[in-house]
């Protein structure tokens, strides 16, 4: 996205904006434009133009879905759209509508998830990764469920692949246990293998491991949990999977539940469990890189 100013008339400018094709149906459009909205205000700039096919429905409905006044001229195959940059309480409440609505989205792999892989799990009892792997087989996650482990083909009775870019499908969710060291060659190749989600319950990361790891995260557009979490989980029927360590299950109900602390996650599920009070969603939030409260 970009615009050129226009030398004959003043604080206007011309707007172009090309979306790849598989990117359509997204919203980058729009977030382009209304970044691009937000640099042309401070350098002085109070409307754009824009020229488009009249059958270019797609950049004529983000034109007009902008929040922004909009004025069209049709000119044969063309039109001649004008945009007012002058922000109101329209353009704010529309703005503010589609980052909820974005928000939302980008957190049902976290939440919603289809399949989930397990990077770190091992074959002997006792550690942070098997037992998050025995949580999610034996809460019946309804979806596929994988093991990534180089040294066994099976875990718990769980198909084990050599690494993440070795699976059968693309998971929505990879939850990762492996010592701190690997979590950013873990999460660069879950970028590059589509993985939208991350949980990472590893702790003890340093500066540079931690800025390699939210690199990854932002380059590959990926949301992530933790590090140094107790994980999430769900218990609505149709998306239910427990990819925490608690010592049991959350109850089901109706109660959404965010917290930093493990530990007090812990306390608390078991505070409302014994008051008969089940969640809906959990989530340790963990030192919170990406998604907080």
């Amino acid at each position: 996205v970009e615009y050129h100013a226009d030398a004959d008339a003043p604080h206007t400018a011309e707007l172009a904006v090309a979306v790849a094709d598989g990117l359509h149906h997204r919203g980058v459009g729009t977030l382009l434009v209304e970044h691009l909205v937000s640099a042309a205000r401070t350098d002085g700039i109070t409307a754009f133009t824009a020229d488009a096919l009249s059958d270019n429905h797609e950049v004529l409905r983000l034109f007009a879905d902008l929040g922004l006044t909009a004025t069209r001229h049709f000119d044969g195959p063309e039109v001649h759209c004008a945009i007012d940059l002058h922000v109101d309480e329209t353009y704010l409440t529309a703005s503010e509508a589609r980052g909820r609505t974005a928000d939302v989205a980008s957190l049902e792999p976290l939440l919603k998830p289809r399949s989930i892989a397990v990077v770190g799990a091992g074959r002997r009892p006792g550690s942070v990764g098997r037992a998050l792997l025995h949580h999610l087989h034996e809460d019946g996650f309804t979806g596929r469920l994988f093991a990534v482990n180089p040294a066994t083909t099976a875990i718990l009775g769980v198909p084990s692949y050599p690494c993440v870019g070795a699976l059968p499908v693309v998971p929505d969710l990879v939850v990762v246990a492996s010592p701190a060291g690997t979590v950013p060659a873990v999460a660069e190749e879950c970028g590059k293998a589509g993985v939208r989600a991350l949980v990472v319950v590893s702790a003890g990361l340093d500066t540079e491991q931690a800025e390699a790891l939210l690199t990854a995260c932002r380059t590959h557009g990926m949301r992530l949990v933790g590090p140094n979490c107790l994980g999430v989980a769900n218990t609505a029927p149709g998306y239910r999977f427990d990819a925490t360590f608690a010592a049991a299950h959350p109850r089901v109900g109706t109660a959404g539940v965010a917290v930093q602390s493990g530990g007090i996650g812990i306390a608390l599920l078991e505070g409302l469990s014994r008051l008969g009070i089940g969640v809906s969603t959990f989530a340790s939030l963990g030192d919170k890189y990406d998604v907080s409260g």
